[in-house]
This record gives structure tokens, C-alpha cells and sequence, in this order.
């Protein structure tokens, strides 16, 4: 299941109600493929769709302790009925990274003949790694979006980067990361502005929940010089992110700044959508600027939340090279043990301890 439309960064829905997360069933399985990570964490299946146009893949892996990883903008193809989109790319949620590269290396291909490719025509199932011996990370903590005291997440995404040294087989360098950022206000009117603009092929004779009718309404009664206002903004805040990490290989993160919320809390009426949106953007500061710059990123587990379910770290590469991303990934995954502990091989069927 999803939430409608792929919106929100929960999964809940009038018909259906909240998706569980299968580490606690009174906590939401994060959205919006909220459904896809959940039956990837309970051992249903071993990998399912996702798409990611603000974090929807990256955000219910990191909650349901999978792995969820996002293509640069342009890797994969938009099928037949749309030649391109700004923020959102499809792609998958897997128990291990060894999976999202052997389910890509099948993705990739037909497709490099699109002008807006990014430059890498190389496999995911590359070897690069071999030749480098020293690896640049920013370790990020705050973007825009981050108004809270998200202290535990820091603390433990702040282990995991100087945790690296000892377990990698490379020399790593861990700085931080402070980005000279625009202000909130401008990064979420422009977001809500491309976000909406892409609810236009969506037909009008039917009822949908609230928030979405709020966003196809906001959709409707953007002019075409302000959206390419929001357009030019993206544009400007991509190359200045660019600009400022591409000092570093990688930038590390937490994924989601608080653990999965409760199911109670949700309300699926959502009265008031202008703050639901806010409090979206409230909840989810670490993603959705990967989708402003294009940028590829994956999520892993890595330990848990004081409350028990898994916490998610984000990788972000800063120069579009997924396929050192993946590389880099397997390298802690294999490190790390995720494929003995948060993630399971596609060839083993216990569950992990804690579902």
C-alpha cells in the first residue's frame, strides 16, 4: 500500500487505513511506499517497487530497517507515458544492497541515448573502489528543512561516519558538512510548487482525500512564471549544494531525524493539509533535498532507535556516480553484518530477530 498519490512521508489512507511497520505494528511504516518496505521487511518478498520524489523510497526503508536506494535523476528510464520528471524516479526497496545492485544492473540499459542521462554508462556491478585509497566524508546536520533537536539521530549518524575507519579497508576522512543553505520558506514554497505542477495529468471528476485535492488545487493556480521561479530556485540551490560538497566523495546523514511515528497519531482525514504539508517537511529534513539536486543517495540500517526499531543512515554521492555509491554500500554492508542482522539474504528464509 500507499498513501494517495505517493504524497506523504506516512502511509495511510481512508480506504485502508495506516500501513504497519513490522518491527512494532502500533508505529507507520513511513511513506509513501510505505507498503513496498514493509512487505520487504517482513520476508513477504525480496525486493518490491518504490519511487522517491521526497524521500518515499529512502524514508520507510530507513523506518522498516531495509535498504532503499535513489538513482540519480535520469538513471532510469520514466516509461513510455512520461519522458522525464524533476524530483520523483522509481526504483526499489531490497533486504541488502548486493540486491539493489543485481536488480539496477538490469535497469540500466537501453536508455543512454536521452541528452538528460547524467554521464555514467558504467554498471552498477562496477568495481572502483579498488583504485581509491582515500575517501572524503562531510557528515551533514542540517539542511533547510531542520527546525528540531534531533540530538540521537545525530549521535548515532556521527558514530556510524568515524565508525568507518576501522571497519573499510580505506583511509577515511570525516569532516563536517554545513551547508550555507536558503531559508526554509524559500526551499518549501518552490518544492510544493514543482511537487503540485506534477499532479497536472491527474483527472479532476473524481473525489480524492484532502491533501490532495489541496495540491491539485495549489497545482491549478500556479502561473507558468512562477513555477519556473521555483524551477530557477531549484536550479540555483542544486549547483550551489554542488558547489559547496563536492569536496567530499560522500555526504552521510540521518535518514529520518525521529523513529517511526504511531499509527494513533495519524489522521487519515488530514483537516487541515497546509499543516500536514509542514509538518511533512517537519519530519523529513535529511530527504527531499537529495531530489531538489538530482543527487543519488541509498539508505541503511544501522542499530536501532532507543525504542527498538531500526534506524536508517543516508549515503549521499556527490557526483552522480551511482555505481560507486552501490560499491561503496556493499563494502559496509559487508562490514557492518546487515546481511546478518537488520537485512536478510534473498537466499536465507529466517527472519530477522525483532520482527
Amino acid at each position: 500500500k500507499s498513501c494517495e498519490f505517493g504524497l506523504l512521508p506516512v502511509t495511510v489512507s481512508k480506504l485502508h487505513g495506516p500501513t504497519s511497520n513490522p518491527w512494532m505494528t502500533s508505529l507507520n511504516s513511513g511513506g509513501s511506499s510505505g507498503g513496498a518496505a514493509a512487505a520487504v521487511a517482513s520476508g513477504m518478498v525480496p525486493a518490491a517497487h518504490a519511487s522517491d520524489g521526497g524521500g518515499s523510497i529512502r524514508i520507510p526503508a530507513a523506518w522498516c530497517g531495509a535498504v532503499g536506494f535513489k538513482a540519480s535523476r535520469g538513471r532510469v528510464p520514466t516509461g513510455p507515458t512520461k519522458s522525464f520528471s524533476l524530483l520523483s524516479v522509481n526504483g526499489m526497496i531490497t533486504r541488502s544492497v548486493r540486491d539493489q545492485r543485481e536488480i539496477y544492473s538490469n535497469v540500466w540499459t537501453g536508455q543512454y541515448t536521452d541528452s538528460w542521462i547524467p554521464p555514467l554508462k558504467r554498471s552498477p556491478l562496477n568495481r572502483k573502489l579498488k583504485d581509491i585509497d582515500h575517501i572524503k566524508i562531510g557528515l551533514l546536520e542540517k539542511t533547510p528543512l531542520s527546525v528540531k533537536d534531533n540530538s540521537e539521530a545525530f549521535q548515532k549518524s556521527f558514530a556510524f561516519a568515524n565508525s568507518l575507519s576501522e571497519k573499510l579497508p580505506f583511509k577515511i576522512d570525516v569532516q563536517p558538512f554545513t551547508f550555507k543553505e536558503p531559508c526554509r520558506q524559500d526551499f518549501t514554497k518552490s518544492f510544493i510548487d514543482i511537487w503540485a505542477s506534477g499532479l497536472f495529468d491527474i483527472p479532476r471528476d473524481r473525489t480524492y482525500e484532502v491533501t490532495t485535492e489541496f495540491l491539485l488545487d495549489h497545482g491549478g493556480k500556479i502561473s507558468s512564471l512562477q513555477l519556473q521561479s521555483s524551477i530557477n530556485f531549484m536550479s540555483t540551490y542544486s549547483k550551489s549544494f554542488h558547489n559547496q560538497a563536492s569536496q567530499f566523495d560522500f555526504i552521510v546523514s540521518p535518514t529520518m531525524p525521529i523513529p517511526p511515528i504511531q499509527n494513533d497519531a495519524l489522521d487519515s482525514s488530514f483537516s487541515e493539509p497546509a499543516k500536514v504539508i509542514e509538518r511533512g517537511f517537519d519530519t523529513t529534513p535529511f530527504t527531499p533535498m537529495v531530489n531538489i539536486t538530482g543527487l543519488c543517495a541509498i539508505t541503511l540500517p544501522y542499530g536501532y532507535w532507543k525504542k527498538g526499531t531500526p534506524y536508517g543512515v543516508q549515503i549521499i554521492n556527490t557526483k552522480f556516480e551511482d555505481d560507486l555509491l552501490l560499491e561503496f554500500s556493499e563494502y559496509i554492508e559487508q562490514a557492518f553484518g546487515y546481511l546478518n542482522k537488520n537485512a536478510v539474504r534473498t537466499d536465507t528464509t529466517p527472519l530477522p530477530e525483532g520482527f
